[in-house]
């Protein structure tokens, strides 16, 4: 195929099961992060990656973890991620967005696939109409980092104390509007359910993902009805668990 980068050879089964927009967004994601030029976006993405694989040869605690990416993406310039993901490009390969629910996209950066494949590592890209949600949930196994790169959104979170086959027994931490490089971030010990809502939209944030910490332990999400939360004494809520389809239904449209 020619004009295309060196390093982009799809199979021709591949490109053909692919519709006109998640070529154009395959096409963006490979390119991503490919020039010299971008080598500033490119390292402080890189060392993130390098927090990833420390996390994950246990030579990082998740707290620790969360802390460093805190201080990791107060370095970076948005504008400078912004042009290396190409994320006007992408614009048209993501509309419609859905209105209760983010629009997700993994983002493949070539220079950085072998970094982030060691360190069990994804890059994600969500994409959220402005009054959509991301809705109350928490996981388990795992850290991960929301990294706001346009729009705001409206961050809660919670520490999880306890979580029964019902209930989930929670501490509010944060409650706030998260401007352009802006972050917030889960563990097992902090923060641990989240919820967003696009403010001014369409909102726009990169998921840095860790799963599957402990193979043997816990894993996968859970999601809470947060509404309907009641108080438990000491600045804590038990809140229901519901399903999947009953979250969107009450909080995807914010």
């Amino acid at each position: 195929m020619a004009g295309l980068p060196r390093m982009f050879d799809p199979s021709r089964r591949t490109l053909l099961r692919l519709g006109p927009a998640a070529l154009l967004w395959f096409l963006h994601a490979r390119r991503a992060l490919a020039e010299p030029g971008r080598s500033a976006a490119l390292e402080g993405l890189r060392a993130m990656g390098e927090l990833a694989l420390a996390l994950r040869r246990g030579e990082l605690e998740p707290l620790a973890w969360q802390d460093e990416m805190a201080r990791r993406v107060a370095t970076i310039d948005v504008a400078e991620v912004l042009a290396a993901i190409d994320l006007d490009g992408l614009v048209a390969a993501l509309d419609p967005l859905p209105d209760d629910r983010p629009r997700v996209q993994p983002v493949e950066l070539d220079a950085l696939a072998v970094l982030l494949r060691d360190a069990g590592a994804k890059l994600k890209l969500f994409a959220l109409a402005r009054g959509s949600a991301i809705v109350p949930h928490g996981h388990h196994g795992l850290v991960s980092m929301h990294w706001v790169l346009r729009g705001t959104m409206h961050a809660r979170s919670f520490d999880r104390i306890e979580r029964t086959p019902t209930h989930v027994l929670m501490r509010p931490t944060i409650d706030r509007v998260l401007r352009p490089g802006d972050a917030s971030s889960v563990s097992e010990q902090r923060d641990n359910i989240h919820w967003f809502v696009a403010v001014d939209g369409p909102a726009f944030a990169l998921d840095v993902l860790v799963p599957r910490l402990d193979p043997a332990g816990r894993s996968g999400r859970f999601y809470v009805d947060v509404r309907a939360a009641e108080p438990a004494g000491e600045e804590r809520l038990r809140a229901p668990i519901v399903s999947g389809r009953e979250a969107h239904r009450r909080y995807g449209r914010g």
